[in-house]
């Protein structure tokens, strides 16, 4: 039986021309089954490799560098001499309506008129799973600008490949748990709508970052920085085999290591030479440490380690925000709290969110946008706290603990902006969480403000 490849006829993200607008092909032995995405410089790079025009391809998201090229391939197909069978254009259901007004509204996309842009295509619209030369594919929503914006596609046991997105741990863990090969979109920094170096550690787990191989990068530059942290990178016109992938000798750095992004010159950071623990409790253990600074001074530090957590900015239909009223024995009251709560068994913080939201303020969420994270106090304590926006909220049961005492309120997000200024939220990661989604929501609604500028 041919063996799977999956070639890479662009790695860039869109400002990286010189790396080729991401796409890849998935072949088997030496054809091309598939071609993932169509940029402005995919089909030459497609025709130079396999000397004719793509038979099926596979649509992700509807931004340019992504499908710009399906306008060329539709003249192409619309002007040749003899008519070729339509190439199947696999479309999640949800980007048709976005593709027809982008691409085909044009009255008249030839000047001589009488032929649409759907004429040429053989388009499918897909939804969940869709079958393709008698392999089952599966398609997901990822996180990448906005809710049902973008999607990814798995090969059960072969691949799966996440488009443009944001960390997708709940996806890789149903999509990839059998040793697949994971694409994914990285970058050296993040952004709203791209993942970067820091959130693979942070994310996912150190079996799934051995088995990650990283594309959509701003330049060659970060391409060799990606290399440097110890992950595989894809490169312009290179195969890469669908079997199962051995370890790293080198694994990336896991999200427990103090610096997530080692420094490069290790004789400049913090240098822990002995720790022993003089307390551990259920939660937090604290330890002594003598450690060597960056200006090589040596000193004794007592540091309390503690699993992080994650909080959530909760948003109803009306702008409403969740705030629980929460007594607090250690600070002598009550307090105005965000759902949160701590990192169980190292999960992702994701879904330590997803949980506490389920549980504290009995609501899940369609639409998740990560807002940073906080040190809650870094000159002792080790936690770090992850906070989101959820959004496109629905009921579900409470699920409130004996030892939480907590009355569940929600009020409008102007007036708990009103209370984190008089002092009235006193709590600092609900100040954080809360000033942070407010300006996420400020700048989504200038971008589309703009846009129909």
């Amino acid at each position: 039986m041919s063996e799977f490849f999956l070639r890479f006829l662009g790695v860039g993200n869109a400002q990286a021309s010189g790396l080729g607008s991401s796409a890849a092909v998935l072949e088997r032995g030496e054809a091309p089954w598939l071609l993932i995405d169509c940029g402005p410089d995919t089909l030459p790079a497609y025709v130079e490799t396999y000397g004719s025009l793509p038979t099926a391809i596979f649509i992700t998201h509807a931004h340019l560098d992504h499908i710009g090229g399906l306008e060329a391939l539709f003249y192409r197909l619309a002007t040749a001499a003899s008519p070729a069978e339509p190439p199947r254009l696999l479309i999640p259901v949800e980007l048709v309506a976005v593709l027809q007004r982008r691409l085909a509204d044009y009255p008249n996309l030839l000047a001589e008129g009488g032929c649409n842009f759907w004429d040429v295509f053989h388009p499918i619209p897909v939804s969940e799973r869709f079958w393709h030369r008698d392999l089952l594919f599966s398609v997901f929503p990822v996180r990448h600008h906005d809710y049902l914006a973008a999607f990814g596609l798995a090969l059960e046991g072969r691949f799966l490949f996440t488009g443009d997105t944001r960390p997708i741990p709940e996806i890789l863990n149903r999509h990839a748990s059998r040793g697949e090969t994971i694409f994914h979109d990285c970058g050296t920094r993040a952004n709203p709508s791209h993942t970067g170096l820091q959130d693979l550690a942070r994310e996912y787990k150190p079996e799934q970052r051995e088995r990650l191989v990283l594309y959509h990068y701003g330049s060659e530059a970060d391409g060799q920085m990606l290399e440097g942290q110890g992950y595989r990178v894809a490169r312009r016109g290179e195969r890469q085999s669908l079997a199962q992938l051995k370890p790293l000798a080198r694994p990336p750095v896991s999200r427990e290591t103090r610096d997530i992004l080692p420094h490069p010159d290790p004789g400049t950071i913090a240098m822990p030479a002995e720790h022993p623990t003089l307390f551990r409790g259920r939660i937090i253990s604290l330890t002594q440490e003598m450690v060597r600074l960056p200006n090589g001074h040596e000193t004794e530090l007592e540091i309390i380690h503690h699993p992080g957590g994650a909080a959530v900015v909760a948003l109803d239909q009306a702008d409403q925000v969740c705030l629980l009223r929460q007594y607090r024995y250690a600070t002598g009251g009550w307090l105005w709290e965000l759902p949160a709560g701590k990192i169980d068994d190292e999960e992702p913080p994701a879904q330590t969110a997803r949980r506490e939201l389920e549980e504290e303020a009995g609501r899940e969420a369609a639409d998740w946008r990560e807002l940073g994270c906080m040190h809650s106090s870094p000159g002792i304590f080790t936690e770090v706290v992850y906070l989101y926006l959820a959004r496109h909220l629905t009921p579900v049961e409470l699920g409130h603990e004996q030892e939480e005492v907590i009355e569940v309120h929600w009020l409008p997000l102007t007036q708990a902006l009103d209370w984190c200024r008089d002092g009235t939220i006193s709590d600092a990661k609900t100040l954080i969480g809360l000033f942070r989604a407010q300006a996420l929501l400020a700048a989504a609604a200038e971008h589309c403000d703009s846009s129909r500028d």
